[in-house]
Order: structure tokens, then sequence, then C-alpha cells
């Protein structure tokens, strides 16, 4: 069992070393959907130069003294997604991190009060990740492996400061430097944008992608991904 889809779904459900989920509990068609997303897998180029491509796969042991949901935690984020509890189904999900058709079109007109754009100050932004995991090449013994932005992508008088991740269940390091450098990317997309919506958009749910444009604060058609919902 190596597909992300298939053992968050033993986990979940398993009643002696997981969370002793109910199967009414969980959204397992988001599962499916991410078993399609990690089998397709991803393009990469290899130490000669070449275009090869493998999938998303876990690899590794749970601990069963972690608490359960850190473990499910950890399971998704080896396959480049996000667990979540949709609280209008009252199911578990999980979220791929890939680009989505937006839920909804905010504007002006649906904005109740100011809005509010914050970012990351230049001392706390990471330009470099270090990964963590179990290198199958060695054994399973833990190994490192680190990214680095390029200097001429990196912002004026930027200080090195790294973005530390662990990988428990990835055993590849294509596969860690895949989840590590997309991490490291989006850490660097910082802006978070909060606003207030009248009740049309009360079904809105965290992980989905919407369109926001106001005037105000120079925002036309910017894509967002919902991180938090009051």
């Amino acid at each position: 069992m190596t597909l992300p889809g298939d053992v968050m779904y033993d986990y979940m459900t398993n009643t002696r070393y997981g969370a002793g989920l109910s199967t009414s509990d969980i959204d397992t068609s988001t599962l499916t959907a991410l078993n399609t997303f990690c089998s397709t897998g991803f393009t990469y180029t290899d130490a000669n130069q070449q275009a090869a491509s493998g999938p998303i796969d876990i690899n590794g042991l749970v601990d069963t003294e972690t608490e359960c949901l850190r473990n499910m935690e950890e399971i998704a984020e080896s396959a480049c997604s996000w667990l979540s509890y949709d609280i209008h189904e009252g199911k578990w999900v999980v979220i791929i991190n890939q680009p989505t058709a937006t839920s909804a079109t905010i504007t002006d007109s649906h904005l109740v009060g100011e809005v509010g754009i914050t970012g990351t100050l230049l001392t706390q932004l990471n330009n470099q990740v270090e990964v963590k995991f179990p290198n199958t090449d060695i054994l399973d013994r833990s190994d490192f492996v680190k990214i680095k932005i390029p200097v001429q992508d990196q912002l004026d008088n930027e200080p090195g400061t790294t973005l530390q991740l662990e990988l428990p269940f990835t055993n590849k390091q294509v596969v860690a430097e895949k989840v590590g450098l997309v991490a490291l990317k989006q850490a660097r997309a910082d802006k978070i944008v909060t606003f207030t919506t009248d009740y049309s958009f009360i079904s809105l749910k965290a992980g989905e992608v919407i369109s926001l444009t106001s005037a105000g604060v120079g925002l036309t058609n910017k894509l967002l991904r919902i991180v938090t919902v009051q």
C-alpha cells in the first residue's frame, strides 16, 4: 500500500493503530482524487539532465505515540496536500496543492468594511529549505536535501533564512525535493488578505480558491486560496 489516498484512508479508519474514524466521517472522493494526482506524479530533470517522471507515494513508518492528527497531517504533507475538516459536510477532506477552478468571484459590492493586506518581513522570508527524509538509497537512514532560491530571484539585501521540513513518509530524494521546493516557493508568496463579505458566501470553505477584485487595495481578479473562514 503506497498510494497516499489508500494510506490515509487506512490510517484514518484503523481502530488499532489509527484514528478509528467511521467511513461516514471521511470524504472518500478527495482520497480517490489524491490517488489519481499522485499516480500521475511529476516531471523532473535527473543528474544526466534528462527529463524523467515519477509518482508520489508513501513509504515510511507510523509512530503510534504521535497524535493521530499529526500523523494524518504528515501523510498529507508528503503528498503535496493538506488535511482539512469540512464543517458544512461534517467530514475530513484532503485538499490537493494544485491549480484549481475558482469557487467564487468576490468584488467590492460583496465586501463589508475594509480589506487588510499583510506580508512577511524581509528578515523572516525563507530563501532556502532543508528537507529531512528517510533515504531508500541508504537503507532508509535519515538524509537531507537542501534547495536554495537563486540569488537573482531574491530581494535586495535578503538575509539567508532556512525553512525546516521533515517528511517521515517520503523515502525518495526526487519526491523530497519536489515537496520541499513547492513549500519554499509558496512560503515566499506571502500576501495575506483579510476581509469580510456578506452572507451569500457563507458556504466557502478553507482550501478553495477565489477571485478577488477590490479597487481600494489595487487587486483585480487576484486568485487567493482560503486559509481560514470565521
